[in-house]
């Protein structure tokens, strides 16, 4: 399902001018730094946070004006961030939570629930309490529910946030693996370089770049809008474009400090 956004204007956040576009089935990444408007970019796109200015054209329909909630529910599959916080459900419990915008069967519904948790692996722990789990089972069993939600978009906003290195690579690996059309702000950028098809840059809630990892994360960019030095390589493992990161100011070489 193709995405378009075009003069989005969200002055709450600092979110201004924004246009991007998804096509279907990429995998797309939004970065920047802390405070420069991702979330609340992604905010606008679920039917959070109303823009005053602006189009968010899900599958050709405006998501504020022509769909209403439940429809707009029902394109959109979010993992957001503390999306399962408060939540005193079993796994199984919050994952049929994304069935709430379609009108289908319990029976179905149940079919459906458990599809998505062996799509994400976690079938043995069904009736685990969602408290009781670890970072990336949690996270895990947020997509687990998005996949029930059967959006044909789906928007992650930090979805690796607090997990370790391992249950990074699973979980975006799972998201790749689904195919569908997804929108990800993402914090750590070897992971966007990693994972995405293209990339758009935020700062202070305007886009400044767009492309492929290879064209957005070169030392111009990065040193501007994060402040650091950085070198574009390729991961011999993988192939993915792969940066490495220094202070603007070498501390060490001036200090000898070997911290």
């Amino acid at each position: 399902m193709r995405v378009e956004v075009t003069g989005l204007n969200l002055p709450l956040g600092g979110v201004e001018g924004v246009a991007l576009r998804v096509e279907p089935g990429e995998f797309v990444g939004l970065i920047g730094p802390n405070g420069s408007g991702k979330s609340t970019l992604l905010r606008a796109l679920y039917r959070a946070l109303r823009p005053d200015d602006g189009t968010v054209l899900v599958g050709g329909d405006d998501v504020w004006r022509a769909l209403t909630a439940r429809e707009s529910a029902g394109r959109i599959s979010v993992v957001a961030q503390h999306g399962g916080d408060g939540f005193d459900f079993t796994v199984a419990e919050l994952v049929a939570t994304g069935r709430t915008p379609h009108r289908t069967s319990p029976s179905a519904d149940r079919e459906i629930v458990t599809a998505a948790l062996e799509r994400v692996g976690m079938t043995g722990m069904a009736e685990r309490l969602y408290s009781t789990l670890s970072g990336g089972e949690r996270q895990r069993a947020l997509l687990a529910r998005a996949v029930a939600q059967r959006g044909a978009l789906l928007v992650l906003d930090e979805p690796t946030n607090h997990l370790d290195v391992n249950a990074q690579f699973e979980l975006l690996g799972l998201v790749r693996s689904l195919g569908v059309t997804t929108l990800a702000a993402l914090h750590e950028l070897n992971l966007a370089a990693a994972y995405c098809d293209r990339l758009y840059v935020l700062e202070a809630g305007r886009i400044v770049a767009h492309g492929s990892p290879g064209e957005v994360l070169t030392p111009a960019l990065l040193a501007e809008v994060f402040g650091v030095r950085s070198h574009l390589g390729v991961n011999p493992l993988t192939g993915r474009p792969n940066l490495t990161f220094a202070p603007l100011k070498d501390t060490l070489k001036e200090t000898g400090d070997p911290r």
